[in-house]
């Protein structure tokens, strides 16, 4: 059985993976989730959040745990796997990129977001200019158009302001610690907010040992929970005949 460390994306908190847990919990798996700086009930204001505290925050966790992880990043949370696993590779089994951003060294979100033409989110810029906000009621159409009225209008409520440091940062990796962990790549064919066209570009560039496909929109823990497990037992038994 494996430990997976989930990482979730901008705007959300660990609430995003509260189906998933118990499913994969029921499978004999560990399971560690947790707010990323300034997000769910995370104290830290939000415009003095960096990429590198994320990045410590997830090394903290990966820290405390005996055996390797896997390591599931959801969207911009592909960004911070993929920094955090230059710095802990020996402590990583596998990376699992969910509907997520795969950069390759020196590229930032808003470097991605040029080279993939990815079209703009309706946001707010805070008077500060560090950190934004998403307008809920663009929610359902980006994260959600395949789970029901009730889980959309429960989500709408946890959104978090998104701090702009980590947009900008660029990815520092290498061959020798990122480019030796096994990748995999799960993608989203209903998915508004990272197209499965984009997705299927950055694993291209990107290539990963295994790609599995759901049929859903951007948050498959919410709106197939049951069929993004089986896909992480899939991933969890690979890894575990390839260690």
């Amino acid at each position: 059985m494996s430990t997976f460390v989930f990482i979730h994306g901008a705007f959300l908190g660990e609430w995003c993976w509260e189906k998933v847990t118990p499913l994969l919990q029921e499978a004999g798996h560990k399971v560690i989730t947790f707010d990323l700086p300034s997000h769910g009930n995370d104290p830290t204001p939000p415009s003095n959040v960096s990429l590198k505290d994320y990045c410590n925050a997830v090394c903290q966790r990966i820290d405390e745990e005996e055996n390797k992880v896997i390591l599931v990043g959801h969207s911009f949370g592909g960004m911070v796997i993929t920094q955090v696993t230059e710095y802990r590779s020996h402590k990583i089994e596998a990376l699992v990129y969910l509907s997520a951003l795969i950069p390759m060294n020196g590229e930032s979100l808003m470097i991605l977001s040029e080279k993939y033409k990815m079209p703009p989110l309706p946001i707010t810029l805070s008077e500060d200019q560090m950190h934004i906000t998403l307008k809920p009621s663009s929610a359902r159409g980006l994260f959600y158009n395949n789970c029901s009225d009730e889980i959309v209008i429960e989500m709408e409520k946890k959104l978090s302001p998104q701090p702009l440091l980590p947009y900008i940062t660029k990815i520092e990796i290498t061959d020798e610690n990122y480019g030796k962990i096994p990748r995999y790549y799960i993608e989203t064919l209903k998915d508004n907010a990272l197209s499965f066209k984009t997705q299927r570009e950055m694993y291209t560039n990107v290539p990963c040992q295994a790609v599995f496909t759901i049929d859903t929109d951007h948050s498959p823990f919410l709106s197939a929970p049951e069929e993004l497990t089986t896909h992480l037992n899939n991933i969890s038994a690979i890894s575990g005949n390839n260690s």
